[in-house]
């Protein structure tokens, strides 16, 4: 977010001084800063997405169920709409207060990790604020959690 901002002011501030020396007052300086700005915001969403992310752990809460799902939605309005679905994880963690809450994530933004210890949610965040990328969990659960199940019928 940071890169985004720096790259459209790098090119606004610029663009802005040199429209206020040649002649102020004109519908050409509001229209080539505006310009600029969504020039440099967009060089800079380039350059913030070519940096890798760094994550680093955030929070950590201790995990109590943990089970695979489909989240089904749809809207429909006048007789036309749509269904959709997708996997998530539904799981409940225990809070500082003694409650299990239950939350829901999507598969894509949690990994699975194999521990010793107690199972725990971990909250992993991005520490390097010029790249862009979105936070995401891992379950830590016990060894063997996970069921492989292959089974070949052929008949």
């Amino acid at each position: 977010m940071i890169t985004i901002i720096i790259g459209a002011l790098a090119l606004a501030i610029p663009c802005v001084l040199m429209n206020m020396i040649g002649r102020s007052g004109s519908s050409q300086t509001v229209g080539s800063t505006i310009f600029s700005l969504l020039v440099g915001g967009f060089l800079g969403l380039i350059v913030a997405a070519c940096i890798p992310a760094k994550h680093a752990e955030v929070g950590r809460k201790p995990l109590v169920c943990l089970q695979d799902n489909s989240a089904i939605h749809g809207s429909f309005f006048l007789g036309t709409g749509s269904i959709d679905e997708h996997p998530v994880y539904a799981y409940y963690v225990m809070g500082n207060d003694g409650c299990a809450t239950l939350e829901t994530v999507s598969t894509h933004r949690a990994k699975i990790k194999y521990t010793t210890g107690e199972p725990a949610v971990v909250r992993m965040g991005n520490v390097n604020h010029w790249s862009i990328s979105e936070p995401y969990l891992i379950f830590e659960i016990p060894q063997g959690s996970i069921v492989n199940g292959y089974r070949l019928d052929a008949q």
